[in-house]
């Protein structure tokens, strides 16, 4: 049976800024477990990636830690630790995503969340923030 990938990547800061000149942005979404539960395998989809943009860096910031086995990644429809791997989930706090996990997207994408241990995760609240640059006037 397929596992089950949800989207939140709607509301929140994830939309793109008014047109101002500006090239590099940071995005951010909340995922809470208590409002959308998360099985191991499964995915949630948190913020859209336009075409012709580079993920700088992402950070992920616990605010709400869950049990202390779970763990997840942070990736994208690619894979599911292109940019964080093997978080653990029990303890509040930032972990930023090494530098040379910069990725550049030729078509749109998302960054998700997936969750890695076997147990539900029902408690976790976890706020994901990604820096973007849009080069779509220069590619």
């Amino acid at each position: 049976m397929a596992k089950a990938t949800y989207t939140v990547a709607t509301g929140g800061n994830t939309k793109l800024p008014a047109a101002s000149g500006r090239k590099s942005y940071v995005l951010e979404q909340l995922f809470d477990a208590a409002v959308q539960n998360l099985a191991a395998g499964e995915s949630v989809s948190l913020i859209n990636i336009p075409a012709k943009h580079v993920v700088k860096d992402v950070v992920c910031v616990i605010e709400t830690a869950e049990g202390a086995n779970d763990t997840f990644g942070i990736g994208d429809s690619a894979s599911a630790t292109q940019f964080l791997t093997a978080v653990k989930a029990d303890a509040t706090g930032a972990t930023l995503a090494a530098a040379t996990t910069a990725k550049y997207y030729a078509a749109a994408d998302d960054i998700r969340l997936t969750g890695h241990d076997d147990a539900a995760t029902n408690l976790l609240k976890v706020r994901i923030k990604a820096t973007l640059v849009d080069y779509s006037d220069q590619l």
